[in-house]
């Protein structure tokens, strides 16, 4: 075997297998590099019109997350602006609001939100509520300042009950960002399913046609296989690191973790797409029609990989069979969890065992169906040889 004529040989695939995990990385990794939306467009309705009101106005309008672009005449003005995309979310401040407030009767202002796109949404939620939630503590301060309570019995009060809101592992809540742990193995599966594994293995089952099973030629073509594997799942592992590193440095991605338990995570990922590409290589005959397939299936995969959707939110019967057929789910979850939390050998061989478990099945499985594609197509072979010398002896006696 030589190793340098299957380098030159797989050079191509080499140069893929490095270059599209790291320009899909780096190019979202780009696209969600700011992690806090800003500047969302909004409305206010302010039928008040009191000091209180204008206020509350002023505080929105100085928040760096929202962009006060809409002054609404009435609430239908306000809703009409925001169902035609003028505005993405806006504030009703009720009439005699600020009376209502001195006469403690709890008076409410309302939301409007577009949660069309929930990111935009629940953002522009989250502002709104804590400027609201700032003016309602200094309004209490005052009104009990008002009833000649001292400051300090003031402070005492208002802290008597109080929350701190600790967020860990990634503070900043980047969730779409974070998506970008499980991109590199979704692209890395596209291509070593569609460019190498299926390409490489109905190439193969030709050669097995016309060898002895056993022979050295054999045993050589099997060896020839798992070092292509090796090759490129090696420059696959080295390229999808290198990516999230320089993403780490340019955009501050989290990156935690041992990298030894990363590169044991991702061989483990590899050798199961290897054990189901041999299930491929048995029934398609067109690689085209499997290429166009995957692609229309791809989107599904992410959804179905744990991370987009928590799989305990999905039907028990649905994981199950997900579990079974996508080999993408047992490695990003714990590859999200390592990143973020630098979770250790004990949270990650629950799923080495599962995608090893998989491996092994559809390696089964896999090399049966395989083997017997081989062999009907060599009974195929010889059938039709037998046919052709059968015809000639008819042609050489007529």
């Amino acid at each position: 075997m030589n190793m340098f004529r299957i380098i030159k040989e797989e050079l191509g695939n080499i140069i893929t297998a490095f270059i599209t995990p790291l320009v899909a990385l780096l190019l979202l990794g780009y696209v969600y590099s700011n992690v806090f939306v800003e500047n969302i467009p909004y409305g206010i309705f302010d039928n008040d019109n009191s000091a209180l009101s204008r206020n509350i106005i002023s505080q929105l309008q100085n928040h760096p997350g929202l962009d006060v672009i809409y002054y609404a005449e009435s609430e239908s003005d306000l809703e009409e602006a925001i169902n035609s995309k003028k505005i993405n979310a806006g504030i009703v401040i009720p009439k005699d609001f600020s009376i209502d407030m001195a006469m403690k009767k709890s008076p409410n202002v309302m939301f409007l939100i577009d949660d069309t796109n929930m990111l935009i949404g629940g953002n522009a939620l989250s502002y709104s509520g804590s400027v609201i939630g700032t003016l309602n503590a200094g309004v209490q301060m005052k009104m009990m300042q008002g009833n000649n309570m001292y400051d300090s019995v003031v402070k005492s009060t208002m802290g008597t009950f109080s929350y701190a809101e600790r967020l860990v592992y990634e503070p900043q809540g980047g969730y779409t960002r974070n998506m970008l742990y499980t991109i590199a193995p979704v692209v890395m599966q596209m291509f070593f399913l569609t460019k190498f594994s299926l390409p490489l293995l109905k190439r193969k089952k030709k050669e097995f046609v016309t060898i002895k099973f056993k022979s050295k030629q054999f045993i050589m073509s099997v060896l020839d296989i798992i070092v292509r594997t090796l090759i490129i799942s090696t420059v696959s592992v080295i390229a999808s690191f290198t990516g999230l590193f320089i993403i780490r440095k340019l955009f501050d991605l989290p990156l935690r973790g041992d990298i030894l338990i990363y590169a044991v995570l991702m061989y483990a990922f590899f050798f199961s797409l290897m054990a189901i590409s041999f299930v491929f290589a048995a029934f398609i005959d067109n690689a085209a029609y499997f290429e166009q397939g995957y692609l229309m299936l791809n989107m599904i995969f992410v959804l179905l990989s744990g991370v987009a959707y928590p799989l305990y939110m999905m039907p028990e019967n649905l994981v199950r069979w997900v579990k079974v057929f996508l080999p993408i789910i047992h490695v990003a979850i714990p590859l999200k969890a390592l990143n973020l939390k630098a979770i250790g050998w004990d949270v990650v061989l629950p799923y080495l065992n599962s995608s090893f478990k998989y491996t092994v099945f559809w390696l089964i499985v896999g090399v049966s169906s395989y083997s017997i594609s081989i062999a009907y197509k060599r009974y195929r072979a010889l059938d039709e040889s037998k046919e052709e010398v059968e015809d000639d002896a008819l042609v050489s006696i007529n």
